[in-house]
């Protein structure tokens, strides 16, 4: 899985549009929505599928596991909101539980009419920019962005709050998976290096990633083990200890937790 540090400076939003593509499980501190401005395609966050068409729009979470697993046709508006865009609404917009997930905008109404304007304007702006669009495009960012939270978003749930602040806390340890799961990471290190003890780091963490440090260092191991399996031709007990396990018995047991089957019958699987 992948890990997006969060946006800041001039790119405090990212905007891109183009034929949908094949992009691996990640996750990123911003707000991002995804709208399908023709054609088709498929989205997967937190493990729940969508198959988005003409008009759909998808909301994800800030720091929830998403992807997007196949190619798609027609096109594809990606729009992400940070801290440095939203100032003081990131906050509710990262702390606010969605009542769902898919919005088909097609389908009319004042809110959904005036938002589907909004975003294909904003693509036409994007894709045409010049010197001062800059200004409207922001704008438009703004208008969308409150159009969310009037209209798009439950009440806060106190467990489910992902503030700026408890985002940042943890930011750093998940870099340290992605960046040295192949060698022994020591949870105590971990809290030290965050700032906090460790029952602290613990409860954080799980409000914010969803899971807790082992098993998202370990999924994270497992998925760089899959590329070994099915890319290279190295034993399962190197493969094992080159992804941070302390043995081939330990790695075979979390790979089964997480794929539901061995390293062995994945490889032959990919041949």
């Amino acid at each position: 899985m992948l890990y997006q540090p969060l946006l800041a400076g001039k790119d405090a939003f990212f905007l891109s549009a183009g034929v949908p593509a094949k992009f691996e499980i990640h996750r990123h501190p911003e707000m991002e929505l995804s709208f399908c401005l023709s054609g088709s395609y498929t989205v997967s966050v937190e493990k729940e599928v969508f198959s988005l068409r003409a008009g759909d729009l998808v909301l994800i979470s800030p720091m929830a596991a998403h992807e997007y697993p196949d190619e798609g046709c027609g096109r594809k508006l990606t729009v992400e909101l940070g801290p440095g865009f939203l100032g003081e609404y990131f906050r509710p917009m990262s702390s606010l539980t969605f009542s769902r997930r898919i919005f088909h905008l097609s389908e009319g109404g004042e809110v959904f009419s005036a938002l589907d304007g909004l975003l294909r304007e904003t693509c036409a702006l994007w894709e045409s920019r010049s010197e001062f669009s800059g200004l409207a495009l922001r704008g438009n960012l703004y208008r969308i962005s409150a159009l969310i939270l009037q209209h798009f978003l439950t009440e806060p749930e106190a467990t489910a709050s992902r503030s700026l602040r408890d985002v940042a806390r943890v930011e750093r340890a998940l870099e340290m998976i992605y960046e040295h799961y192949a060698t022994p990471l020591d949870l105590d290190c971990v809290c030290s290096a965050c700032g906090f003890s460790k029952s602290s780091f613990c409860r954080i963490f799980r409000k914010v990633t969803g899971s807790t440090f082992h098993a998202l260092l370990n999924r994270h191991r497992v998925e760089i083990a899959c590329l070994h399996l099915r890319e290279g031709s190295l034993p399962v007990s190197e493969i094992a200890v080159a992804v941070g396990f302390a043995d081939a018995k330990s790695f075979c047991r979390a790979f089964r937790a997480h794929t539901g089957t061995s390293p062995g019958a994945y490889r032959a699987q990919g041949k």
